[in-house]
């Protein structure tokens, strides 16, 4: 259940669902992000090290800032994959602790640590990020990935559990589902106990992978309903049926679950629209809920007075 408006100076009640801002501010215009490629790191040589620390500390304490705006609002966070440019890619020749600026970097995440108050921070790998694909090179990108998002997480001071998810897709169906989800399980072996503490399923957009798929097939986490995507691809069930799968996987954990609406003016129907029209469906039932829009911050803002 979410009330009706959250100003800056509201205190929420534990028992509210929140919402929560999905990486950027304002679509990077206020607390842009920077980035560096490969090509640009080799470029530069042995100052490469230097400049790449550069970047992720500017990234940090954007981020810093924006969890803060967060924290005032009453909202939680969703932390972007790209804090760490090329961290995340298998037999990348740095870790975070080896950045010349680590000390610094450090220094931020933990003022994130100590500033973040109920601010609920989750991450959600890029779409390339696919544990059960039957390419051996991809599941070992995907692997790298959740690691990296899992020590993002363990840096700002998380719980090691649901309460700070990691959510990804299955992303494909190679060989059928029960194929799928055999190498998923199996992937899973190899992850650290901080990724596989945290790691939830959502349902697609396309393809498959409904939540009731994803409960069929054997998933026994925690899985994402998303509102859009299930009205992009119900498979056989309502919302109702699925939003009510979907909640009782969480178990002891307030679920943590994705709105957006489709974009009229698109005729791609998963094309996120960049305002609400209306709240989501809350079945009487308590769970939080990012907000996947293209308005960010503006989009929050106005869901809050709907």
């Amino acid at each position: 259940m979410f009330t009706k408006s959250l100003g800056p100076s509201k205190v929420l009640d534990l028992m509210t669902g929140r919402l929560g801002l999905c990486c950027m501010w304002d679509n990077d215009r206020t607390f842009p992000l920077r980035t560096m490629t490969l090509a640009s790191y080799k470029k530069a040589g042995s100052d490469g090290p230097q400049k790449l620390a550069e970047v992720v500390l500017h990234n940090v304490s954007q981020i810093r800032a924006m969890i803060n705006l967060c924290d005032q609002r009453g909202w939680n966070y969703r932390i972007p994959q790209t804090v760490f440019p090329l961290m995340g890619m298998p037999g990348f020749e740095l870790k975070p602790t080896d950045l010349p600026l680590w000390p610094l970097i450090q220094r931020v995440f933990a003022g994130i640590s100590n500033e973040r108050g109920s601010v609920r921070l989750s991450m959600h790998p890029t779409a390339f990020c696919i544990p059960g694909s039957d390419t051996q090179k991809t599941v070992v990108a995907a692997l790298s990935e959740l690691e990296l998002s899992a020590v993002i997480l363990d840096l700002c001071g998380t719980p090691i559990s649901y309460d700070a998810p990691i959510n990804i897709h299955m992303g494909c169906s190679t060989g059928g589902l029960e194929a799928t989800m055999s190498r998923f399980k199996s992937s899973l072996d190899k992850v650290s106990s901080s990724v596989r503490s945290r790691l939830v399923l959502e349902n697609d957009d396309k393809g498959e992978w409904t939540t009731y798929a994803l409960y069929q097939m054997g998933w026994t986490g925690p899985i994402t309903f998303d509102f859009h995507h299930h009205h992009c691809n119900p498979g056989l069930n309502t919302e109702h049926e699925a939003f009510s799968m979907a909640l009782a996987s969480w178990g002891g954990h307030r679920p943590l679950f994705h709105y957006s609406e489709p974009d009229p003016t698109n005729s791609n129907r998963r094309a996120h629209c960049e305002m609400p029209t209306r709240r989501a469906n809350d079945y009487g039932a308590l769970f939080d809920l990012d907000i996947e829009l293209k308005g960010k911050s503006k989009a929050i803002a106005a869901y809050e007075t709907l």
